[in-house]
């Protein structure tokens, strides 16, 4: 006898004590309790869907069945997920740039598998291309955004400086800081752009268009900080025509450099020394010099064993440091090099040598290194961005000269003069004239710029007014008046109030200076302390200790650029180099916290 076809209607015929029936849409088996279709075709199918355990709950009554989302929680779901998304992508890029990995390789088979074994759902990842056409941009914005919140009402602080980058781009860097934030004031890169030419008319642009794309109201703007170049100056004259009362700071690590490259002009015998050594070591050698210091060091002092440090053009304090390496290694490196078989031409030149010329240079290196030392603690202390540095710059460059005019008088160290002695007669009084010429055009070149500086005056009445050194020396109170006057910020705080909290910062500071130097007093605590009684005048002090007479913060915004556009990454389009310079300098900044 033939089988009955089986159809869709005899299989729920079949099964209907289970629950089981027809779609209204024909075709398909549904069972009602499972809210689930099935295939009518494979009877040993449904009898084991029919004895599973969800099954046989759901038909007995005792599955409570999960309630289906409404609409609206399902789209609230669904924009969930794409925030998460969007957040991780966006998190990935700044953690890629923070750590100065291109973007590129987020494109690359190995880190592909290695994030979806080990990150869930790095599947939605775009490729590098789309990263960089989408969301490079936003993770700008999101960085200008949260610079303006950080910003809000206060007033702030215009940082500019200029440089080429590696494809020959004259490069402009823009940082707002604002005035002070709780005890740190903390710089932030608001614009890097590419000019077609650096000149005054180009930054001035440059400086307003910042200010209107961060709605800014450019009379909160106290002060433009800039290096001494003319076309600078000349652009800082054309924005004062249009902000009243913005003072014009010139940074004075650029300043305390060029001091001492007068000294890199003037003896020119030891600069020749310092670029033979540089070039002598340049990738080779090195490894053989260790190894020859560390046989003739041997069960001595270790910190005799180390490496010529290279100068750098654009690093601060780096000439500096090799003379001083040179003033105690001189001998060892020349020593060195005559041992070597080698035609490198600086090899040659360290050979041809005489006893004579070394010995200058060694007079020429102890010299530089005594008088160094406080032309690099400067730098260094206003490269520093977690303290406040103006109120004793005045009284560090009136040490460097004095420091300086002794030695135009010939008063050198001991060592110097040690040093001197060893050489002939002749060569003694010669080598101690162009010692003296050195100091006299460093001293004339300091003069020159204390003298020019356009924050002379603010620069020196902060330094009257809070540097510890000067707490004792009593001033009248129309000198107090006069100095109040004449500094940003304090002279809008009330005469009485202004005389009453001086004088209470006065005698906080003699009291910490009884047995303790000026260095260890704490100026920023002290007038923390003095919030509670004198607010006023405190925060208005807090305000002017801030001003920034240093612009460290744009060499370093420079060298973020120059790691986002390396020789491998110069065809980023600019408006993505300068969001990742945004991401990568404020990560700097954060994490430094300053």
């Amino acid at each position: 006898m033939p089988k009955h076809p089986v159809t869709c209607d005899s299989r729920a015929a079949e099964f209907r004590s289970e629950g089981f029936i027809v779609a209204s849409s024909g075709g398909n088996l549904f069972c009602k309790y499972c809210n689930f279709c099935l295939d009518y075709k494979r009877k040993d199918s449904l009898q084991k869907h029919c004895k599973s355990q969800t099954h046989v709950a759901r038909k007995s009554g005792n599955f409570t069945a999960a309630r289906l989302a409404t609409l609206e929680e399902t789209v609230d779901n669904v924009w969930k997920v794409e925030d998460s998304k969007e957040e991780f992508i966006l998190d990935t890029i700044e953690a890629f740039v923070d750590a100065n990995i291109p973007i590129e390789k987020l494109d690359h088979p190995a880190i592909r598998a290695w994030l979806s074994k080990y990150v869930p759902a790095s599947g939605d990842l775009p490729l590098a291309n789309w990263l960089r056409q989408y969301y490079i941009p936003v993770v700008g914005e999101k960085k200008r955004q949260e610079i303006q919140a950080d910003l809000k009402d206060s007033d702030i602080f215009l940082l500019c400086d200029e440089a080429t980058d590696k494809s020959g781009n004259c490069v402009f860097n823009v940082l707002i800081r604002p005035s002070i934030v709780a005890n740190y004031a903390n710089a932030h890169l608001a614009e890097s752009v590419v000019l077609d030419a650096a000149n005054s008319a180009n930054c001035a642009n440059a400086v307003l268009d910042t200010l209107q794309k961060y709605s800014i109201d450019r009379q909160r703007v106290v002060g433009i900080v800039t290096d001494s170049a003319r076309y600078m100056t000349k652009c800082v004259e054309t924005v004062k025509e249009l902000i009243d009362n913005v003072q014009h700071v010139q940074c004075w690590a650029h300043k305390a450099s060029s001091i001492g490259s007068v000294f890199e002009d003037k003896l020119d015998e030891l600069n020749t020394v310092v670029i033979k050594v540089k070039h002598a070591f340049l990738n080779i050698r090195k490894s053989n010099y260790i190894q020859f210091l560390s046989e003739k060091y041997q069960g001595s002092n270790p910190d005799l064993i180390s490496l010529f440090p290279s100068p750098v053009c654009t690093r601060w304090n780096s000439w500096f440091k090799s003379v001083r390496y040179l003033s105690n290694h001189i001998e060892d490196v020349v020593e060195f090099f005559k041992s070597l078989e080698d035609g490198n031409t600086s090899v040659k030149f360290f050979n041809a040598a005489s006893a004579a010329t070394i010995q200058t240079i060694k007079v020429q290196a102890v010299y530089v290194s005594d008088i160094c030392l406080p032309l690099m603690d400067l730098i260094t202390f206003l490269e520093g961005s977690s303290y406040p540095t103006i109120h004793v710059l005045a009284g560090k460059l009136s040490d460097i000269e004095i420091k300086l005019g002794l030695l135009t008088e010939g008063v050198f160290s001991e060592r110097t003069v040690h040093e001197c002695q060893k050489l002939p007669s002749e060569a003694n009084a010669s080598v101690q004239a162009k010692l003296k010429t050195a100091a006299k055009s460093a001293l004339e070149t300091l003069q020159q710029l204390r003298s020019q500086d356009p924050a002379k005056g603010v620069v020196d009445s902060v330094g009257a007014l809070f540097d510890p050194r000067n707490a004792p020396k009593k001033k009248s109170v129309p000198e107090l008046a006069a100095l109040q006057m004449s500094v940003p910020f304090i002279k809008y705080v009330q005469k009485l109030h202004f005389l009453e909290g001086h004088t209470a910062f006065l005698e906080a500071i003699k009291e910490q200076l009884k047995g303790e130097d000026c260095v260890s007093v704490d100026v920023q605590g002290i007038l923390n302390g003095l919030k509670l009684s004198h607010r006023e005048y405190a925060c208005a002090a807090l305000r002017a200790i801030w001003m920034p007479c240093s612009n460290a913060a744009c060499e370093r915004s420079f060298s973020k650029y120059s790691l986002v556009v390396s020789d491998r990454r110069r065809r980023l389009m600019a408006a993505n180099a300068e969001a990742l310079t945004m991401v990568a300098f404020e990560q700097e900044g954060s994490s430094e916290n300053w």
